[in-house]
């Protein structure tokens, strides 16, 4: 009950909110009517929501858990009669395109932008791929819970990416990957480990005449300090001049390590979109004083 006069009270506030969550979740029911229309082997739970489009094609089955929500255009395309494509409870997807011959595996939390996943390679790599007989790699794909896939990444057949990790933007995946890192590159690799705590507060002298930009979990933050800590620089290095790419140490990677170290700090979710806009000082400032505000 409690829930239900929360989910009220904040319609209320926000009614074109509301409106496009009523919206989307009308969606997710006519895609499950339409798709066990068309004979597709489809399966999603409890409080879908539709905000994109979905294209469900293949012989083979596609299954969705609770709270699962679309974004964008999804494509889980299946190519054999026993090929599976799970997905976890409170997974979201935008723009996410799945080719599976045999087994792709999503776990729950998961946040999956633009990514492509396949567990096999459509065409044979050996010389003779145009003869039918050339053999094709298959291999099970596992994404396990609360991992992050950033816009452009590819997941090749056999690939697992450990719990909580992060594959940041264009980053291609083999091979078994650890939990709790951030992994960038081609091949990925390993640029930073996932934080876990709070940051360690400054030192007296560090912090003396800065200002405290927000409050989180109880507890004074100095957003100064995490960005410097994130970026390793100097606390006394940030300034409203400093900016993505404005020094070397703040790059891809160290954006990423940036964008979690906010989070864990902060308490609040950053997702795609707004972690491209928080690449200046004065913008994760901005940000963080909305979020002490809530």
């Amino acid at each position: 009950m409690k829930s239900h006069l929360s989910l009220l009270k904040r319609g209320l506030r926000e009614p074109g909110a509301a409106l496009g969550f009523l919206v989307a979740y009308a969606r997710g029911s006519w895609y499950r009517l339409y798709l066990a229309m068309r004979g597709r082997r489809f399966h999603a739970g409890r409080r879908f929501l539709v905000y994109g489009r979905l294209n469900v094609r293949g012989p083979g089955t596609v299954i969705f858990g609770d709270h699962v929500v679309i974004y964008g255009r999804v494509t889980p395309w299946t190519h054999a009669d026993d090929a599976v494509i799970r997905v976890g409870n409170h997974t979201s997807l935008d723009g996410t395109r799945l080719g599976c011959k045999s087994s792709i595996s999503i776990g729950s939390d998961c946040i999956l932008a633009d990514a492509r996943i396949a567990d096999w390679d459509f065409h044979s790599i050996h010389a003779n791929r145009h003869d039918p007989a050339a053999p094709i790699r298959v291999a099970p794909v596992q994404i396990e819970d609360n991992v992050w896939l950033a816009a452009g990444t590819g997941i090749m057949p056999g690939t697992l990416i450990g719990r909580d990790s992060v594959v940041s933007f264009g980053a291609v995946c083999a091979g078994r990957q650890p939990q709790g890192v951030v992994l960038v590159g081609n091949p990925a690799r390993v640029a930073a480990k996932i934080p876990t705590a709070s940051p360690e507060p400054p030192a007296p002298e560090a912090a003396r005449g800065r200002p405290q930009h927000a409050h989180s979990r109880g507890s004074s933050v100095d957003i100064d300090s995490v960005i410097a800590s994130a970026l390793g620089i100097a606390a006394e290095s940030v300034d409203d001049a400093l900016e993505f790419r404005s020094v070397p140490e703040w790059d891809s990677a160290a954006h990423l390590r940036l964008v979690l170290a906010l989070q864990e700090a902060l308490g609040a979710a950053i997702d795609d979109e707004l972690a491209v806009e928080l690449t200046s000082v004065p913008a994760i400032r901005a940000f963080a004083s909305k979020a002490a505000a809530r």
